[in-house]
């Protein structure tokens, strides 16, 4: 089970609760040639509320 910081509704740094389209722009943005020197890393999508 994953435990976070606090719950994502009260996240501050982005001031809303992710959605479906904010997993789906990273996997475009890694799935792309902008992409294409970044490997092997571990891309937390989460409002900065591990940061």
């Amino acid at each position: 089970m994953t435990h976070w910081p606090r719950p994502p509704a009260l996240c501050p740094e982005v001031g809303r609760i992710g959605q479906p389209r904010d997993i789906a722009q990273t996997v475009a943005f890694l799935s792309s040639d902008a992409a294409a020197f970044i490997s092997g890393a571990i891309t937390p999508v989460d409002g900065a509320g591990t940061a």
